[in-house]
């Protein structure tokens, strides 16, 4: 649920409701108490307005909404509106990251955590670029695997705070860690979408087969789908650059202090993470195909 509310924040949809109707018209609260079935007393009501729930799932409202984190997009608050208060928007990327987001350590924590992920399940290859190869990172040889382990989860970490640490010794005004820090969810999804796809682009095909078997059926004749290696690299590479292309905005935007910076001035004074970006695009690269 933390995952998937922080990678929400990217959304091109949120859904909210508007203060004023709700402040003035609503007397149910269905949207996130419940309420049983309510009469609508407008002419062009539909039939699926006003229904019975149980309220959100979250206890939210969706006027007091301040980002997707707190919404799970079950739509329970527009059916059971009798207002039509409620509203499914389209929205810019990452809308919740632009203006007067703040952090808290526990989602940053988490945001580090599937980063290093990435980093984690690429060990092997870390480690032949050390020159240890043969190390052997499981559960059976623990003492030597927690040290590394810890390593490798804690890369992103270091250099986003080292870098972060660089870009303020030129500019005392940019944001905090814990806000800066959100530039780079982009780069955490695409990062570990990049990871999935070899697998999802060789396993998806067999599905037939697969639930086949799992039924108890042998599954053999049934019709699959097969990609070379090829079509899945290409994909992580767009992934991953994709990624770097949308990256920047966000940054700039939550480094932007004041109207009278131009786009150059932000653009130097970001420098230090723009150039990490660069970096670390090449070395997921590196990693991954």
């Amino acid at each position: 649920g933390g995952m998937n509310g922080m990678f929400a924040k990217l959304s091109i949809t949120e859904l909210r409701s508007t203060q004023q109707v709700c402040g003035s018209q609503c007397s149910t609260f269905g949207c996130y108490k419940g309420s049983t079935e309510t009469a609508l007393n407008f002419a062009d009501a539909l039939p699926n307005e006003g229904q019975a729930s149980k309220g959100c799932p979250l206890y939210s409202h969706p006027a007091q909404l301040q980002d997707n984190r707190d919404c799970m997009l079950c739509m329970d608050c527009l059916k059971t509106c009798p207002n039509r208060s409620g509203q499914l928007n389209l929205r810019f990327p990452a809308s919740d990251l632009l203006d007067d987001h703040h952090g808290f350590w526990a989602e940053v924590a988490l945001l580090l955590l599937l980063f290093g992920g990435v980093f984690m399940h690429h060990s092997q290859t870390i480690l032949g670029w050390l020159g240890w190869e043969n190390v052997p990172v499981d559960a059976d040889h623990f003492l030597t695997s927690l040290p590394i382990t810890l390593a490798l989860l804690s890369i992103p970490a270091i250099l986003t705070y080292f870098t972060h640490a660089i870009a303020r010794f030129f500019d005392s005004e940019q944001p905090d860690y814990l806000t800066i820090i959100y530039a780079y969810l982009p780069f955490v999804l695409a990062a570990n979408l990049a990871h999935y796809i070899p697998s999802f682009i060789t396993e998806a095909g067999q599905i037939l087969p697969v639930l086949a078997r799992s039924l108890g059926y042998s599954g053999t004749g049934l019709p699959t789908l097969t990609w070379s290696l090829d079509v899945a690299q290409f994909l992580q590479g767009v992934t991953l650059l994709s990624a770097m292309v949308f990256s920047p905005y966000p940054l700039l935007r939550i480094t932007k202090q004041s109207d009278e910076a131009t786009g150059i001035q932000r653009l130097m004074s970001n420098l230090p993470h723009l150039l990490f970006m660069a970096g670390l695009t090449v070395l997921l690269f590196k990693l991954m195909i």
